[in-house]
């Protein structure tokens, strides 16, 4: 398969995933009582050093979902808004940054990870916090 042909559909895939991550997200905030909220999204990739670029693809991806949602009136009248953290492809700085996220920033919930090895450290982070994490 060509190289042009192998990134245009790996593009396409991560597109489709961010939508769906954010799209699945909608039955989880149908309460009323938080209409003014924001929805706020943790995204954790890998933003620095020579596999910045899944990081940057992957933002990129996730931003055309949430910029249409939001130009459609959000979830349930709530906006979506990204916080975007670097783990530097290293799983304890994703941890440490997916534990400020939950904590500090009260995020509903994690996504955006670019390797197993992150995904795997993550994991019992969210679980112990119920977050919800969503792998695109």
């Amino acid at each position: 398969m060509p190289q042009k042909i192998r990134k245009e559909r790996r593009d396409f895939l991560k597109i489709a995933a961010a939508g769906t991550a954010v799209a699945s997200m909608g039955p989880f905030f149908n309460t009323k009582a938080w209409a003014a909220k924001s929805i706020k999204i943790g995204h954790v990739n890998t933003f620095s050093g020579p596999l910045a670029a899944l990081g940057e693809q992957g933002k990129w991806g996730l931003m055309v979902a949430v910029n249409r949602i939001n130009a459609d009136g959000g979830i349930n009248g709530r906006m979506i808004e990204v916080l975007d953290r670097d783990d530097g492809f290293k799983p304890a700085q994703a941890v440490r940054e997916g534990e400020k996220l939950i904590l500090k920033d009260k995020v509903d919930a994690i996504t955006g990870v670019s390797s197993s090895g992150i995904c795997v450290q993550l994991a019992p982070l969210v679980e112990r916090f119920d977050t919800l994490f969503v792998l695109g």
